[in-house]
């Protein structure tokens, strides 16, 4: 099963929830992104670009740039890959992580915009 998001699509937590990047987990045999629309609009600073720490505060890292839209991937997701294609994953185009991605995938991408932030649990 591949997931696919793009053009400022994902899956975000609710402003109100309890549910943050660094407590849930998603699972998938591949991920795949693509580029265009825009950043979402949600609390915390994960989503606007690279920031000075890993719990979403801080403002942009030093010379960091805002993200530049794409597929939000958030929290941990687990994949293995793709079996009918010797457990590759897709390549990833303006992939944004904000949270982590843990694979056994034997080959992937990551190309063209594709950046984020890591978030520990």
């Amino acid at each position: 099963q591949e997931i696919k998001f793009q053009g400022g699509g994902g899956v975000f937590p609710h402003p109100d929830g309890d549910m943050t990047p660094a407590n849930f987990i998603n699972t998938a045999g591949t991920i795949n992104s693509s580029g265009g629309g825009g950043n979402p609009t949600v609390s915390g600073n994960w989503y606007d670009g690279p920031t000075a720490n890993r719990d979403g505060t801080g403002g942009l890292i030093d010379g960091g740039d805002n993200f530049g839209g794409g597929g939000f991937f958030t929290g941990f997701w687990l994949t293995v890959g793709d079996p009918d294609k010797n457990f590759e994953n897709a390549d990833l185009s303006n992939a944004i992580f904000v949270g982590s991605w843990f694979t056994n995938n034997t080959k992937f991408s990551m190309t063209s915009g594709t950046s984020g932030n890591m978030v520990c649990p």
